[in-house]
């Protein structure tokens, strides 16, 4: 095979690291974007569940008894207590990714440096298409923790926007 062939098989296995390098970046940034969404929310539930006896009796007029002040922080409690759990589960996503992405790129490094001259496109294709079992089988673990993480996630925003109305409308009610 000529040289020529061969620089475009090492360049076309460097394009997919890089391509996998950036879109590895895009998705720990995202991660820890939403990490940092629910550190936030976790800090504003346990703010208001501290606050939130003052706001309704301040609401209110009169002060809360002990059932009813537990019905108007259930909400808050739940939603500190998803948010909790989610950012727990994206630590087990980060991790699994970290691991996923290192695992596929060491091999597409490998490939590249000990077949180049030899190389198909369709063997790079098969590696970055997760056809190898151990590659698939650390995929599917990711995709199953990110989808927890998700879920516990967007619990974690519902559970706030129900607590931030309820913590308006119950002592209003009451």
């Amino acid at each position: 095979m000529s040289s020529n062939g061969t620089d475009l098989r090492i360049e076309f296995v460097q394009e997919a690291i890089e391509d996998l390098m950036r879109n590895h970046d895009i998705v720990t940034r995202g991660n820890n974007s939403i990490a940092t969404r629910l550190v936030w929310f976790v800090a504003i539930a346990g703010f208001a569940l501290l606050n939130v006896p003052d706001l309704a009796t301040s609401l209110s007029g009169t002060s809360m008894s002990g059932t009813m002040l537990l019905l108007l922080m259930v909400p808050w409690a739940a939603a500190a207590i998803f948010g909790v759990i989610g950012h727990w589960q994206l630590g087990v996503v980060s991790f699994r990714d970290a691991k996923y992405f290192n695992e596929k790129r060491a091999r597409l490094n490998l490939f590249r440096m000990a077949r180049a001259s030899s190389a198909s496109y369709e063997e790079c294709q098969a590696i970055m298409e997760d056809q190898d079992e151990h590659l698939r089988d650390l995929f599917r673990r990711l995709r199953r923790s990110g989808r927890w993480a998700t879920v516990f996630e967007q619990a974690t925003l519902v559970a706030v926007c129900i607590a931030f109305v309820w913590s308006i409308v119950f002592p209003l009610a009451a």
